[in-house]
């Protein structure tokens, strides 16, 4: 990550809540300050008024929330979108996006930490990035691999690097020292039974399959809900509250992807 995010995560993460410190750091990188604000102006937070500086940023929106979208901007800066690669980076991104609204969401019902839910969901694909952007011809081979043998992407990955995208992202996450609860979400979320005392995998999961679930329907594809009956239990819910999810995703879903890769 750029040493001006690094310093901004550590300055929050020490237990400083002074705002003018904080806002004099971003306010250094200007395409980060944008980037920052045209999140905090976005339909997604629903304020009524324009947000036009940093700090009034910082007030609304929270330090935390705050961080959280330096954060993300940083990561999306990290892995442009124009560059050719195996992985369509900006279908990953709408899907992760996508993602974090249904978690923060999600997050909000059962009484969980909102912010990080969201954080969470736009960061659970990480590794993905990670492989694609390192091994840039294995990547376009595994798609290939998967294709042919007709099995999952992390089977694919697994048979020809020997690791897959979950184990890839958890050690970018850990080696940007993310918030322990991010980095299970990362490990975890296609396996959130492994750990079954792990509310954010099993918060990321379902977001994850509901995602994916109403992307499929939303292009008139046939699509199944694949999630962990487990997780659902463990959350507290049941999968006949997807009628609700879309009547609630319905005015946020088409801005979506506008939040950070435009």
């Amino acid at each position: 990550l750029p040493q001006l995010v690094t310093e901004v995560l550590a300055i929050i993460d020490d237990g400083e809540m002074e705002i003018s410190r904080i806002v004099d750091k971003i306010s250094r990188d200007q395409v980060l300050t944008a980037r920052v604000l045209k999140v905090a102006n976005s339909p997604y937070y629903g304020y009524s008024r324009c947000i036009d500086s940093l700090k009034d940023a910082g007030v609304m929106l929270g330090i935390h929330t705050l961080r959280d979208i330096v954060l993300t901007a940083a990561v999306v800066s990290r892995f442009p979108l124009d560059e050719a690669r195996a992985l369509d980076r900006r279908e990953l991104w709408h899907h992760a996006e996508m993602t974090g609204i249904i978690a923060r969401l999600l997050a909000g019902w059962r009484g969980l930490d909102r912010e990080s839910a969201f954080t969470a969901g736009l960061l659970h694909d990480i590794g993905k990035l990670a492989l694609d952007a390192c091994f840039p011809e294995v990547y376009r081979r595994i798609f290939y691999y998967r294709a042919e043998q007709q099995c999952s992407l992390l089977e694919a990955e697994a048979a020809l690097l020997g690791f897959d995208h979950c184990q890839a992202g958890l050690r970018l996450a850990q080696h940007w020292q993310l918030p322990q609860q991010i980095c299970e979400a990362i490990e975890k979320h296609h396996a959130p039974n492994v750990d079954p005392h792990s509310s954010s995998a099993d918060l990321i999961h379902v977001a994850d399959g509901l995602s994916r679930h109403l992307e499929r329907g939303k292009e008139g594809e046939a699509s199944s809900l694949i999630i962990s009956n487990h997780a659902l239990e463990r959350l507290g819910l049941e999968e006949r509250f997807i009628d609700e999810w879309r009547e609630e995703l319905g005015p946020i879903a088409p801005d979506a992807d506008t939040l950070f890769t435009h």
